[in-house]
């Protein structure tokens, strides 16, 4: 259609960004333990029990170094990385308490995104899978099973294009919970509170113990 005066109509394009595919370093008490000694050379399980190694990749910025496969990598020169057989019967339960007084600014809401995403991918790193859930302002219940970084994009994409932050969920006592405040909680007791300015950090340095 014709615009007074030529002027061309405009167009809009809307993106997100994303946050960068950190992951914490996250301790489950049920993670499998390191094959040591002559263990450390068992081939790869194309299925079988949980715990076994699935397959051997190059490391990645983020991978847990505790599964590095040391004999592979003096071998080759190259980090080497061990993937266990995923436990189809082991999810991890994240609550997402979006209860908020204030309005939360841009820099407090990518931390919160930025937090999520470490916390979900570190979990999804150590073998098992993740089911995030949330209440949000209109009172509905939401969930979202995580079983790949794939699957953690789209929740993330997902709560972003919905206005999911803030809402008036409510904390729950069982499994981990995720607070606006950036505080992290385990079966209701807390387990470590990030900075909104020295998140990155924290997610870097601190070994999170669930």
């Amino acid at each position: 259609s014709s615009v007074p005066g030529g002027a061309h109509p405009r167009e809009e394009l809307s993106i997100s960004v994303l946050p960068a595919e950190q992951a914490a370093q996250v301790v489950l008490p049920s993670a499998p333990a390191d094959p040591d000694g002559a263990e450390e050379d068992v081939k790869p399980a194309r299925g079988g029990t949980s715990g076994e190694i699935l397959r051997l990749r190059e490391y990645a910025a983020g991978d847990p170094y505790r599964q590095i496969h040391w004999n592979q990598t003096a071998r080759t020169g190259t980090l080497w990385l061990k993937e266990y057989q995923r436990e189809q019967d082991r999810t991890v339960l994240l609550s997402l308490d979006l209860r908020s007084r204030k309005r939360r600014k841009a820099p407090e809401l990518d931390a919160f995104f930025e937090v999520l995403s470490a916390l979900t991918l570190g979990i999804l790193h150590q073998g098992a899978s993740v089911c995030v859930r949330w209440l949000g302002k209109d009172g509905q219940p939401g969930k979202w099973l995580v079983q790949s970084d794939g699957d953690c994009r789209a929740l993330l994409l997902f709560l972003y294009q919905n206005g999911c932050v803030p809402g008036g969920g409510e904390m729950v006592s069982n499994g981990l919970c995720l607070t606006l405040d950036l505080a992290l909680f385990s079966e209701g007791a807390e387990v470590f509170r990030f900075s909104c300015k020295k998140y990155a950090r924290e997610l870097a340095r601190t070994p999170l113990i669930l």
